[in-house]
């Protein structure tokens, strides 16, 4: 259907709205009422398309408080999907032998919509402490908190920046974006140093916190330096020292370069 014009089912666009709104919720869960009211949709209307949701498990109802939540249908769509991403497939090898040669946790993250980042596909070693937070297709901000989110705002044009300052004002966003620290008012220098140094990492005062040292993955399909992925290790904070980041950037850009071309050879696109 490419080159068509869109479509409008209004029942499936309710259906995929509610989705998408009780995943941006905090507590990832919401009333009917709450989604009617959020969502512009008359309640019993929301109410009918609630019970197909309920049928199909897409949605569940916790029994105590009412709320609904995202269901084992999602769950399953969402594995079959990365599964089955070429993406992910190709990079299980790039990651493999990242882990074995940095003997820490890999990760590439892909952009999936406005402001949003997701964990696609990790490698673990033996070693890899069992505490590190993160999990395939785990949704994260493409905001300032993150060495993913760095990573895109410093190697992408200046001019997003701004924008993400834009969109963590915005409602749509806030929730999303601004869970953690305020954005800092030297940002865009820090990005500047990050994009001079080649590589961004994520600065964590707690030394059993984790922290990522990324760097960017370009599209190879475009003559543009369009950041499509990024590529990261993850370790303790206590354990990366400048030296090692440094390091490990050099290996996770001959990483980023080699999956670039495993892309244009399998026709792969990622944006």
């Amino acid at each position: 259907m490419k080159g068509d014009a869109r479509i409008e089912v209004p029942a499936l666009e309710r259906a995929l709205a509610i989705l998408n709104y009780i995943s941006e919720q905090r507590s990832h869960a919401a009333s009917v009422p709450e989604l009617a009211a959020a969502l512009k949709i008359p309640t019993s209307s929301a109410y009918r398309i609630v019970d197909v949701l309920l049928d199909k498990r897409l949605v569940t109802e916790d029994p105590g408080s009412g709320l609904l939540m995202l269901g084992p249908g999602c769950m399953a769509l969402g594995y079959v999907a990365r599964n089955f991403s070429p993406v992910a497939r190709a990079a299980q090898p790039v990651l493999r032998d990242l882990a074995r040669d940095t003997h820490h946790m890999a990760e590439i993250a892909v952009r999936v919509g406005p402001w949003r980042l997701m964990r696609l596909e990790q490698w673990r070693t033996e070693n890899t402490p069992v505490s590190f937070r993160g999990r395939e297709g785990q949704l994260i901000p493409l905001n300032h908190d993150n060495a993913h989110g760095l990573c895109f705002l410093s190697f992408s044009p200046a001019r997003v920046i701004g924008e993400f300052r834009a969109a963590a004002a915005d409602t749509r966003f806030q929730k999303f974006l601004m869970r953690y620290t305020p954005i800092p008012d030297d940002l865009a220098e820090r990005c500047a140093r990050f994009r001079e140094q080649g590589y961004a990492r994520s600065n964590e005062p707690n030394p059993e916190t984790n922290v990522r040292v990324a760097v960017p993955l370009f599209d190879p399909h475009s003559s543009r330096s369009l950041v499509a992925a990024t590529l990261a290790v993850a370790c303790h904070a206590d354990e990366l020292s400048d030296a090692k980041a440094a390091r490990w950037a050099k290996a996770l850009h001959l990483r980023a370069k080699a999956l670039a071309q495993i892309f244009v050879e399998q026709g792969i696109r990622l944006i």
